[in-house]
């Protein structure tokens, strides 16, 4: 199957016209450098700098480590692979901001032994958006995500259901079983490219968005050296439905504008399991 590269040259295809703007959530204030946050009872972290919660790999050691997590088979690509874990479609509805997150607590949550649940990204995004269907700030459904959780999607009336008042009764109770047990957010004073390449080579599933794109997915799914050209390329998911890419994936190169594959924000996800929560 031939692999979808997101260039230059194919990007307005795949990814639609450039947006030269960052997310807009109608003014609402972003918390930032939060380290600790009285969460629940469990006062759960979150926010905690990438460089300071994972030890970050210099990117001259990727190759080596990619070509033995090759053999290994170690990827959470694999993983995915071996789980047959589906890919989300948002549908057109603008909540990419809690499809990402969502998605990434999905993977972390199979990765860790746990029974694969589709969950609602729609639970965690309306929270933020005031269940209106509009974009907003993808370190809030995070925090959303860290406090609520996120339901499982089968208590929607519907696909892509934003009216919470026809769901079935008991969602938020459900979505406490599925909650981020903490999230590390990436700094402008490190290097987002190798946060995300390390967050691959640790199998820990991130949230990256895109300014240029004006769009957050899922990623850090695995990593790929090109010994000829020497180019490494990062295997992210978006969440528009396997029909999109290389079955709902893409490969991103560095780089820090249009089409490259340096997030303008980044957050990796970790969870609590149903008998922590």
């Amino acid at each position: 199957m031939p692999e979808l590269i997101i260039t230059a040259a194919n990007c307005d295809r795949w990814c639609g016209p450039a947006r030269a703007r960052t997310f807009d959530f109608g003014g609402h204030t972003r918390i930032l450098n939060a380290n600790q946050h009285p969460i629940g009872s469990r006062g759960l972290m979150f926010a905690t700098p990438i460089e300071e919660a994972i030890e970050l790999i210099p990117e001259e050691q990727w190759p080596d480590l990619i070509s033995q997590k090759d053999r290994d088979k170690s990827w959470i690509d694999d993983m995915a692979a071996d789980l047959k874990l589906p890919c989300k479609d948002q549908n057109g509805l603008g909540y990419c901001h809690g499809y990402g997150p969502v998605t990434a607590l999905e993977v972390a949550r199979a990765v860790a032994g746990l029974p694969y649940v589709d969950l609602s990204a729609e639970s965690v995004a309306g929270r933020v958006t005031g269940w209106s269907n509009q974009g907003g700030d993808p370190e809030e459904d995070l925090m959303v995500l860290a406090k609520y959780g996120a339901c499982a999607a089968s208590f929607m009336d519907r696909a892509n259901s934003i009216s919470p008042s026809r769901w079935k009764a008991g969602w938020e109770q459900d979505a406490l079983c599925h909650r981020a047990e903490e999230y590390f957010k990436g700094l402008d004073s490190i290097d987002l490219w190798v946060a995300a390449g390390t967050c691959a080579l640790r199998n820990i599933p991130t949230s990256p968005w895109y300014n240029w794109w004006s769009h957050c997915i899922s990623g850090s799914y695995r990593l790929r050296y090109d010994s000829k050209t020497r180019t490494i390329y990062r295997k992210d998911r978006n969440n528009w439905g396997g029909d999109w890419g290389e079955d709902g994936f893409c490969w991103f190169a560095r780089g820090s504008g249009r089409s490259g594959g340096t997030p303008s924000g980044l957050v990796a996800v970790r969870v609590a399991t149903p008998s922590e929560s």
